[in-house]
């Protein structure tokens, strides 16, 4: 009876969320703006990509500092840049062996 209770009680909730035309904690106009970024996001999906962007990411050693590292950070944020994201690069000091 409890497991039964539980069960409904998390379909119930996972299904609200699918339920609602907008998305919860955005207002309507906003929630139109974010499903547009989405789905930008979306359509550079395919395992074409993916494999491509692995592919090119892992294409060097790229340790912490490294002129690799920073090719692929700028990379990463390219894509960013192109899905309609607000993206930069931040440098932080850190102690590296």
């Amino acid at each position: 009876m409890i497991r039964t209770t539980i069960t409904f009680f998390l379909v119930l909730i996972m299904n609200y969320g699918y339920s609602q035309a907008g998305i919860t904690g955005f207002s309507s106009d906003k929630a139109a703006v974010q499903h547009t970024l989405e789905g930008k996001f979306d359509d550079n999906l395919s395992k074409e990509n993916i494999g491509a962007t692995i592919k090119k990411l892992a294409a060097k050693p790229h340790a912490v500092g490294s002129p690799a590292g920073k090719e692929n950070a700028l990379y990463i944020e390219s894509l960013m840049k192109k899905w309609g994201w607000d993206a930069e690069i931040e440098t932080f000091e850190v102690l590296f062996p």
